[in-house]
């Protein structure tokens, strides 16, 4: 019998072979497949994410960054020097009083009551932040020392300073306003400060002649140191623009308090403000202030009450470290017109609220 022999077929699942057709069918044409499907797996999901990109979550910042970046703007400063004085030129005598503020007869101002004042500013703005700080020297005189003199007239007179530091905060709000607060303190002296002694010479030596001697009020109220007494300040002020061009409306309430015997104000103002051009702001309105004094050197010049007035000031830009400005009020905590005139130098604003007084 013959028995014929035939080859078996290699199985497909021997380890032997599946481990050859492996190493052969991998090399190169898998590698490409493997490529090509990825790549085809991958390109429309790809395709996908550059057309629609998924919208980046704003980034919120809560009040230590806010606070954090404000301070990486550049600090601005402005120094500023200014006096107010109640002897008003001649082109201001049209300025509504009553007769106690003048010259018996004349329309010419007395130069008594609130006689004049000097002041002193320094403020730093970086941001929405402020801090300013003023001195405030003023020379206080009875009224009624022109002749004829008033039956009461004794020659008082009294002196008045104040060192304030105050720190201001700007919030923009939604409607397009913008509100200023701040809040300050310092210390407030009434007594003997020189005040006679600088008068003498300003009116010998400053060029304008004027009351020396015994003509002068000379008789301090309190003899001896001024007495020194904490004080505490605070203003809050609104900026609202109004559908005019360059128009906008201010309202500001400025309060001073002494912590002790002293003089307290509380001040508030309304006016229209007209930004003119890139250099010239005018404003104009309506003020009013209560005043109270519980110290007795002050009490020659019946300082308690409330005074109604008036008010017009402007702000021009000299250059641009050079600014120049000016104040006209009737009333307020003075009780009678007086002017103002001053200059500041730097690139900063001036106070967006001014420590107790303006």
């Amino acid at each position: 019998m013959l028995i014929r022999s035939t080859p078996q077929r290699p199985r497909l699942d021997d380890p032997a072979e599946n481990r050859a057709g492996r190493s052969k069918g991998i090399s190169w044409g898998t590698v490409g497949l493997g490529v090509v499907g990825i790549a085809g797996a991958c390109g429309p999901a790809a395709a996908q994410v550059q057309v629609t990109p998924q919208p980046e979550e704003p980034i919120r910042l809560n009040l230590v960054d806010q606070v954090r970046l404000s301070h990486q703007e550049p600090a601005q400063w402005s120094v500023s020097a200014s006096q107010q004085n109640d002897s008003m030129p001649g082109w201001l005598e049209w300025v509504p009083t009553n007769d106690a503020n003048r010259i018996p007869g004349k329309r010419q101002f007395d130069d008594n009551g609130w006689t004049a004042e000097v002041r002193l500013q320094a403020t730093r703005t970086q941001g929405d932040e402020q801090w300013t700080g003023g001195v405030r020297y003023s020379m206080l005189t009875q009224r009624g020392s022109w002749a004829p003199a008033a039956p009461e007239y004794r020659g008082y007179r009294t002196d008045l300073g104040e060192v304030v530091v105050q720190h201001n905060q700007r919030v923009e709000l939604g409607n397009g306003s913008t509100l200023y607060y701040g809040v300050g303190g310092g210390v407030q002296a009434i007594g003997d400060l020189g005040g006679h002694r600088v008068q003498e010479q300003f009116h010998i030596h400053g060029g304008f002649g004027g009351r020396t001697g015994s003509a002068l009020q000379t008789n301090n109220t309190t003899p001896g140191t001024a007495t020194v007494t904490p004080l505490v300040t605070a203003g809050v002020r609104l900026d609202q623009p109004l559908q005019l061009r360059d128009w906008s409306l201010r309202s500001s309430l400025y309060s001073s308090v002494a912590l002790g015997q002293g003089m307290s104000s509380l001040q508030g103002q309304m006016g229209l403000n007209y930004q003119a051009s890139s250099r010239l702001n005018v404003e104009g309105g309506v003020m009013a202030a209560g005043v109270y004094s519980n110290h007795p050197a002050m009490d020659f010049l019946h300082q308690n009450g409330v005074r109604p007035g008036a008010y017009v000031e402007s702000n021009y830009q000299v250059s641009k470290h050079v600014r120049a400005f000016g104040r006209v009020q009737t009333g307020g905590i003075q009780g009678e017109p007086v002017y103002t005139i001053g200059f500041a130098i730097g690139g900063g604003p001036g106070p967006w609220i001014s420590p107790g007084f303006n």
